[in-house]
């Protein structure tokens, strides 16, 4: 779980960079007429969303998001009896998807 949330903190991390440092300054270079070559890139708002759930922006709180991994976990632990397997077939039908 201390790994899943390593990388869930380092997925936002680096689309608060994308966001800011990628796409911000491209839009404000072609506002502004500034010549540049486009340094083209992708997001990673699908790993996020796969994590965190569909809701997207602002950080997790103790109220997981339905449907995303960290909120299948939450689920599973809660649930008496809950297994690796059941948690594993959640995934699989939650993140078809992705």
């Amino acid at each position: 779980f201390e790994q899943v949330c390593i990388n869930f903190a380092n997925e936002r991390l680096q689309g608060q960079f994308t966001s800011f440092v990628l796409k911000m300054q491209q839009e404000e270079y072609m506002r502004e007429g500034i010549e540049w070559k486009y340094v083209p890139f992708t997001d990673n708002d699908d790993c996020v969303s796969l994590i965190q759930g569909s809701g997207g922006g602002g950080f997790v709180s103790a109220n997981f998001e339905k449907g995303g991994l960290l909120g299948l976990l939450d689920e599973e632990c809660k649930v008496p009896g809950g297994s690796d397997e059941s948690l594993a077939l959640k995934i699989r039908n939650q993140s078809h998807s992705h």
